[in-house]
């Protein structure tokens, strides 16, 4: 048997009907687009919130399997509610997988995001294949995996969009 055949193993296809992702995003218009792309890719249960405190109540409520969070929100940002997520006394809701998604692609805003145990992160704008690609790579969500970086390639609209994988979450 070639190596190859033990390391390449195709991963079973998502199945993204089955998933309910809860959305914290502030500004509508991109509350909606967000909404829209979800439902694209076959997302029947979709959430709303419109800041990180509200974001954080419906998380421990519903327990989705995804959360797709913005980082610049009042009264509490993405990093505020990553912060609160992680440390939440109900060790599913915890370890909920959260890609983060803002303009705001800095070196250091992401790592603080990766710190802060977000599962991936995305710099908008971005289109289609880009979520689809990071909600494949978090989802289903193991914890233990390595901190990644990735970045997308291929057309110039592309370069410069990064997603990265943060450290696995602390055991409790």
């Amino acid at each position: 048997m070639k190596l190859s055949n033990l390391t390449d193993k195709p991963r079973p296809a998502l199945r993204y009907q089955t998933l309910c992702v809860l959305i914290i995003e502030d500004v509508l218009p991109h509350r909606a687009l967000l909404k829209r792309m979800l439902k694209k890719l076959g997302v029947m249960q979709i959430y709303e919130a419109g800041n990180g405190e509200e974001g954080l109540a419906m998380t421990r409520d519903l327990l989705p399997d995804l959360v797709l969070c913005d980082l610049m929100m009042e009264p509490m940002n993405g990093f505020a509610f990553l912060r609160a997520l992680r440390v939440d006394h109900n060790r599913r809701t915890a370890k909920t997988p959260v890609v983060m998604t803002s303009a705001m692609s800095e070196s250091g805003t992401v790592m603080k995001a990766c710190v802060l145990e977000a599962n991936t992160y995305i710099a908008k704008p971005f289109r289609l294949p880009q979520l689809q690609s990071a909600i494949e790579y978090v989802y289903p969500h193991t914890a233990g995996t390595a901190f990644t970086v990735k970045r997308f390639s291929g057309t110039a609209e592309t370069d410069n969009k990064w997603f990265y994988n943060a450290p696995p979450l602390r055991q409790q």
